[in-house]
């Protein structure tokens, strides 16, 4: 397997799966608009220093006081290098296996792979940009849908005998 044992490579791959699923699993509700103010306030004195956007993990945000959400903050901020050191060296491996796959296949299939991968991407494209204009659509259309009235189908008639 090479520098890295298996084991390691499945912490790391668990690491990052738990990262993943943490920062997907925050809501914007969750988020401290008045510590993020102060933040990005204080980050835009200094040059080349992105504002750090705080969110608490799911569920706190109605839970924990200010100074709780204070001090969850610095323990994040603290972890934060750990978490981008090992994320990176997580994309380096999943970038180096990407590349040993890749040299499985003949030119032919990487001609095919690389056209695959453009089509969905163009599909994901129009997807995306359907569903924008949809959204449009259903917010700039302001009929009321209820003064429609419903068709009615008349009673079949039944013979009589």
């Amino acid at each position: 397997m090479g520098k890295v044992s298996q084991g390691c490579l499945a912490a790391l791959a668990g690491l990052g799966i738990a990262i993943g699923s943490t920062v997907m699993a925050g809501s914007p509700k969750t988020t401290d608009k008045k510590t993020d103010t102060k933040k990005a306030a204080a980050a835009d004195s200094k040059t080349d220093v992105k504002p750090v956007r705080h969110q608490l993990p799911p569920h706190y945000a109605k839970i924990v006081d200010e100074k709780q959400r204070e001090k969850i903050y610095a323990i994040q901020d603290s972890y934060a290098p750990d978490i981008k050191k090992i994320q990176e060296q997580l994309d380096a491996i999943k970038a180096k296996r990407e590349a040993e796959i890749r040299g499985l296949l003949t030119a032919a299939q990487v001609k095919q792979l690389e056209a695959a991968i453009a089509a969905s991407k163009k599909t994901d494209d129009e997807a995306m940009d359907a569903s924008k204009s949809e959204t449009t659509e259903k917010s700039t259309d302001k009929t009321d849908k209820k003064a429609k009235p419903k068709a009615v189908s008349p009673e079949p008639v039944k013979p009589t005998k």
